[in-house]
């Protein structure tokens, strides 16, 4: 395992082991319930959950008890088209590993059955394992061998939607501000979804750098000088109203989301997450 890899690896199992686990299981809950056992009835319990049949055999009142289905399908979509390459502090893509282990890390702790769908090119499909070693060694070779000249502006969720899984907890990790909204939909309906975008600081406000900056477009590249305000502005502009349209669309398909970038703590910001989802 490479050393950034290792510190990373070490910080997240000390992070999880002592805050995030509890939070974490009351946030994602399980499928559902399951029968459990029986056991006499006491007066402060639920009549709801008395089982008249066993009852009239046993001549006494028994109820059913249930427990939570905790074990959760967690599925990571992970974007790794070129623009995720680009950073000064880090790049996207390293920001997008520490969220990665932190909750892959927390699922397998959990005992939740975690795997991953990477797009690139094609997707590839890696199942997932309860081992933690055994699912980061595969899932961060992937990270590493990838083609890094794929470019890909718009998000289609067409290749989740071919899968056959339902009730599974999917966490998009993407820097994409453009979705296919029909393909979302379809996946949301199916499953839980999370939309994590990740981005540079350097993207929201093109300040700090006094150089020409290339940004990657699917065509050509873009570039920007960065004396030019009025250019400068233009692409503040459009890129807040890319925001905003994006924001608008997980809405209003309840769709939960968090924006995270180099800058962020991580672990703080999915707690207060985590903690929404609570209520």
């Amino acid at each position: 395992m490479k050393q950034k890899y290792k510190r990373i690896d070490i910080k997240t199992k000390r992070l999880v082991n002592s805050l995030f686990l509890w939070n974490y299981q009351a946030a994602f809950k399980g499928r559902g319930i399951e029968f459990h056992d029986f056991r006499e009835y006491t007066p402060s319990d639920d009549a709801k959950y008395i089982d008249w049949l066993v009852s009239a055999r046993e001549w006494k009142t028994i109820m059913r008890r249930y427990r939570e289905e905790r074990e959760l399908e967690i599925l990571f979509l992970i974007d790794l088209s070129v623009s995720m390459e680009f950073g000064f502090k880090q790049t996207k893509l390293d920001t997008l590993i520490e969220i990665l282990y932190l909750i892959a890390f927390s699922g397998i702790q959990n005992g939740d059955k975690v795997w991953a769908l990477i797009i690139w090119k094609n997707g590839i499909k890696f199942t997932g394992f309860k081992k933690w070693n055994i699912w980061l060694v595969q899932i961060m070779s992937a990270i590493e061998e990838y083609d890094k000249t794929q470019p890909m502006e718009t998000l289609s969720f067409s290749e989740l939607n071919s899968l056959p899984i339902k009730n599974t907890l999917v966490f998009v990790l993407t820097d994409k501000l453009k979705i296919q909204e029909q393909s979302l939909k379809l996946a949301h309906i199916k499953n839980d979804l999370i939309y994590i975008r990740i981005s540079d600081s350097f993207e929201e406000t093109l300040d700090g750098r006094k150089w020409v900056i290339v940004l990657w477009d699917t065509k050509r590249n873009i570039v920007i000088d960065l004396d030019n305000k009025k250019k400068k502005q233009k692409y503040l502009d459009l890129r807040r109203e890319k925001k905003q349209k994006l924001r608008n669309m997980l809405m209003k398909n309840n769709v939960s989301s968090l924006e995270i970038d180099e800058n962020t703590d991580i672990y703080k910001a999915f707690l207060r997450f985590m903690k929404t989802r609570e209520l």
